[in-house]
């Protein structure tokens, strides 16, 4: 087990290798040998001499590969604590609180490679006071010493402009997450296509879970009927299968708005000159057609579909 003085060490030698006496400013003398040939011991740490000029030469330590990964695990899991410090004074608070799309989709859902940052969810109107009390929770994480990771703390705020997610949320390990209809949702709300590309795979694995009236209702309350309905369309595609029955399909076709929508592509300059061809899947001719929105093209989701 690592001292926390040891972890202090292993914080500043991230930046940059230092010169042993320099290290005198993070702690006493004594206490630093004794921690820089315990973590050197480890694998952590690696001490190599550099000459400069006629000086005599100089003892430096740097982190070993593993001493970098050490780190980098130490930044996430000083992350994950805020994270959940955050949320649990915002539930003290009785401010209704999930975690957001992006923690949601890629801790909970194992969408891949769309966690930029950890994020929260709270209602429009505790927008304001929510970012008060997590602000509070950031500088109390910064006079512990912890760095900042290199997603800036790691805790965004965003708001959702519907109640009781929270009652609908789906908790793990004392996470609560956006629960599969509120999520396809403000996915959609949002019109993030990065973010869109990772639902599919969510329909799929979650099909079985998914409350369809409801999210009939959610898609309607936020004229997204014709999104949700090519998002699970575009899922049976996917699959080869149909993930979502043809009647409740039917059922989502029936109320979406009928409305001409040209390709995307053919407003590109080249192709309105000619110069490149109108050429597109027939999958996304099909969704547009019949759903009348624009959506991420087949490639773009199965790009994302075949990495999970």
């Amino acid at each position: 087990m690592l001292s926390s003085k040891s972890l202090d060490l292993i914080d500043t030698l991230g930046e940059e290798p230092r010169y042993a006496r320099d290290l005198t400013s993070v702690m006493s003398s004594r206490t630093l040998f004794e921690k820089l040939e315990e973590l050197e011991n480890a694998g952590f740490i690696e001490k190599y001499v550099e000459k400069e000029g006629r000086g005599r030469p100089r003892h430096y330590y740097r982190l070993t590969p593993a001493g970098r990964i050490l780190r980098r695990k130490l930044i996430e899991t000083r992350d994950d604590l805020l994270f959940l410090s955050c949320i649990n004074s915002l539930k003290r608070q009785e401010i209704p609180v999930t975690a957001g799309v992006s923690t949601s989709l890629t801790d909970f859902y194992g969408a891949p490679l769309v966690l930029t940052q950890l994020d929260i969810i709270v209602p429009k109107a505790s927008r304001g006071e929510a970012r008060k009390i997590v602000d509070v929770q950031k500088k109390r994480a910064s006079k512990r010493g912890w760095l900042p990771s290199s997603i800036e703390w790691g805790v965004d705020i965003a708001p959702i402009p519907w109640r009781n997610f929270e009652k609908r949320a789906v908790k793990v390990n004392g996470v609560p997450y956006l629960s599969v209809e509120d999520l396809i949702i403000l996915t959609l709300h949002r019109n993030e296509a990065r973010l869109i590309s990772c639902l599919p795979r969510v329909v799929h694995e979650k099909s079985q879970t998914i409350n369809h009236d409801y999210l009939l209702e959610l898609a309607k309350d936020f004229n997204l009927v014709g999104r949700t309905g090519a998002l699970l369309d575009m899922t049976n595609r996917l699959a080869g299968e149909e993930i979502t029955q043809p009647s409740t399909l039917k059922n989502f076709e029936r109320l979406t708005p009928k409305r001409k929508i040209e390709s995307p592509r053919s407003r590109q300059p080249l192709v309105k000159k000619g110069i490149v061809p109108l050429k597109e899947d027939p999958v996304d001719v099909g969704i547009r057609e019949r759903w009348h929105v624009v959506f991420p093209t087949f490639r773009e989701v199965r790009e994302i579909w075949e990495l999970t």
